[in-house]
């Protein structure tokens, strides 16, 4: 909802999976990161999903050991949704401003 273009959805991907794959625990251990730049890895959702794959497909554990970081992924999944269908809703709603036609306006000649 924040890109006009394919382009700019691209480098935007890039802009946010880049930091996440170098911070998430994915390449480097969090323990190897400085605790200055390690926080901002509790931010990501990589790091929690890097967390439930290395347990399940390297240790074989359960759900009782996997709670914490599932809870984290689920917490993050329903607040980026939110804000995901309450942006698009807003670019939806007409008479917004925004200058776009939309499908159930009419065009006056």
């Amino acid at each position: 909802t924040i890109s006009t273009t394919v382009g700019q959805a691209i480098q935007t991907a890039f802009f946010f999976l880049l930091p996440q794959i170098l911070l998430s625990g994915m390449i480097f251990p969090l323990e190897a990161i400085p605790w200055g730049v390690r926080w901002i890895s509790y931010l990501l959702p990589l790091t929690y999903f890097t967390q439930i794959s290395q347990g399940v497909m390297l240790r074989g554990a359960g759900l009782d050991s996997l709670w914490l970081p599932m809870l984290a992924l689920t917490i993050m999944a329903v607040v980026v949704f939110t804000g995901a269908v309450l942006r698009f809703r807003r670019s939806l709603a007409p008479g917004t401003g925004s200058g776009r036609r939309h499908a159930h306006q009419k065009v006056s000649a």
